[in-house]
């Protein structure tokens, strides 16, 4: 099985989808989860808190998901690790 690096899409083209982010290759996974009401995303979402190999300052990426595709929505920098839920 050939991994592709990148976020499934619509189309079935594998290289039509998001790139999975560098930071996120070596990180350490600190917390993984959804999010509560208040937090509109189309499809629903799933934050992944990380800290990259390369820093000691953490990360949250937040994946969208709509139908057959998933998108990052956003990929920031935290100060601290809060609540997913």
């Amino acid at each position: 099985m050939n991994l592709i690096e990148r976020l499934p899409s619509r189309s079935g083209d594998p290289q039509d989808g998001d790139r999975v982010p560098r930071r996120l290759f070596g990180a350490t996974i600190l917390r993984i989860g959804t999010f509560g009401e208040g937090f509109n995303l189309r499809g629903g979402g799933l934050g992944i808190e990380y800290r990259p190999a390369d820093s000691e300052l953490p990360r949250r990426l937040i994946l969208e998901f709509d139908e057959r595709e998933m998108h990052v929505y956003s990929d920031e920098a935290i100060s601290s690790s809060s609540n997913l839920d």
